[in-house]
């Protein structure tokens, strides 16, 4: 199968024509892919990159990117992708953005490391449209939808395909993670700094759903060491050395829901009754300061 040079965002006329008329003077094969229709699949084990329905083989082509403000963040989550697969692309200052430690970019960065995240597509609204019988098909009914939020917020619990819709509708421009839905009776936030785990609680609600920062059930709990050693792995593997990450139970054994560089303290402290600000201290104290 030939290679080909990959044009990404080319949409003005003039540069169009100039890539089109050199390409064909150079016989070398191009195709443009506009991101507003492509949608990130990741499926447990490996990320996969879809162009108006068809999967792109990131080893068989060059990449070559043209990208504006509007799509700075696909392009960075497009950018990022390649470079997991060790694939050939221009302009790597594009996996610089203000949210590559959100879950989304998680999701892209660290799938390919092998962290166990839920079956998951990546899209805008309008590249929803474009592949959604791909995305319903995978995902199915009941799905959780998520955007771009801290502490639980902006996520959302969905149960029909219209209702899927709707909700791409409100945020036209934003990206969405649909993921599959993992039924579950509780998870677990761990709380770890560098190579150790400071400790964890347990998060369950009414719903089995609604485990976020503000209508969730906190208690201490104790964690395996299965649990204890994704936490870790997960953790460093994201670069992020005090880290909440969040793990759940499911049939298909432990999932990660993502790593909180940032974890809220102000509900597991007094769950928990572990003074975890004093434990990082005396580690910083012992390790470092001595």
């Amino acid at each position: 199968m030939p290679k080909k040079l990959y044009l990404i965002n080319a949409s003005e006329p003039y540069v169009r024509g100039k890539f089109a008329t050199a390409a064909q003077k150079s016989e070398v094969n191009y195709e443009y892919i506009d991101l507003k229709e492509c949608v990130f699949y990741a499926d447990g084990k490996r990320t996969h990159f879809y162009s108006n329905n068809k999967k792109i083989d990131p080893q068989q082509g060059y990449f070559f990117m043209s990208c504006k403000d509007a799509d700075n963040f696909y392009a960075y989550l497009l950018t990022e992708f390649l470079h997991q697969h060790k694939a050939s692309f221009s302009d790597p200052c594009n996996r610089s953005h203000t949210q590559s430690d959100g879950k989304i970019a998680q999701l892209i960065r660290l799938t390919e490391q092998g962290v166990p995240f839920p079956e998951s597509f990546v899209c805008r609204p309008y590249s929803f449209i474009v592949h959604r019988d791909l995305i319903v098909d995978k995902i199915g009914f009941p799905c959780v939808v998520k955007r771009a939020g801290a502490r639980g917020e902006a996520v959302w619990f969905v149960e029909t395909e219209d209702e899927l819709e709707a909700k791409m509708k409100e945020a036209p421009f934003d990206v969405h993670l649909v993921q599959k839905y993992m039924p579950n009776d509780y998870d677990i936030r761990v709380i770890v700094f560098e190579d150790q785990v400071i400790g964890a609680m347990q998060r369950s609600s009414d719903d089995g759903f609604a485990n976020t920062s503000y209508d969730a059930i906190f208690e201490l709990t104790q964690v395996s060491n299965e649990e204890k050693q994704l936490a870790l792995t997960v953790a460093q593997k994201a670069g992020v050395d005090f880290a909440g990450v969040d793990v759940v139970k499911t049939k298909e054994g432990l999932k990660v829901w993502e790593v909180n560089k940032t974890p809220q303290l102000d509900r597991f402290i007094p769950a928990t009754g572990i003074e975890v600000v004093e434990s990082v201290l005396n580690h910083i104290k012992q390790k470092y300061l001595n």
